[in-house]
């Protein structure tokens, strides 16, 4: 088997982003997801984008598999959303300033709010270490 040679750079398609539907998004804030993703869901389309190389062990399919990977998460969060005594509120929308500097307080509530989802959702067993 030939092994094609690596491109002096590899970045995601854009057409992969502005096609790809993040669910875990669109739990969070309902009809947003389509054209944006999480930086775990870019990583699993970086995989997709490096597996057509046949460079890295990486295995047809990795992409599908990492991406199904986050599936207890969203169902963590969706089920703690639609919980009629659900902990997790979404915080409020993160204000934008007119530098596009976010405060910290409002990055950290964003992040503790994940924090205990992801703390909650069970790991599939081929992502433990």
């Amino acid at each position: 088997s030939s092994i094609e040679p690596l491109p002096h750079c590899v970045r995601l398609r854009n057409a992969a982003i502005q096609e790809f539907n993040s669910e875990l998004i669109n739990v969070l804030r309902p009809g947003v997801g389509n054209g944006r993703v999480t930086t775990f869901e870019a990583c699993a389309l970086f995989l997709e984008e490096v597996s057509q190389f046949r460079v890295w062990g990486i295995p047809a399919g990795a992409s599908e598999q990492a991406q199904s990977g986050m599936k207890p998460l969203v169902e963590a969060v969706r089920a703690r959303r639609q919980a009629p005594s659900a902990t997790l509120a979404a915080p409020a929308p993160l204000a934008r300033h007119a530098s596009h500097k976010i405060p910290k307080a409002e990055l950290d509530r964003w992040a503790d709010a994940l924090q205990v989802t992801a703390k909650e959702a069970a790991v599939p067993p081929e992502v433990r270490h």
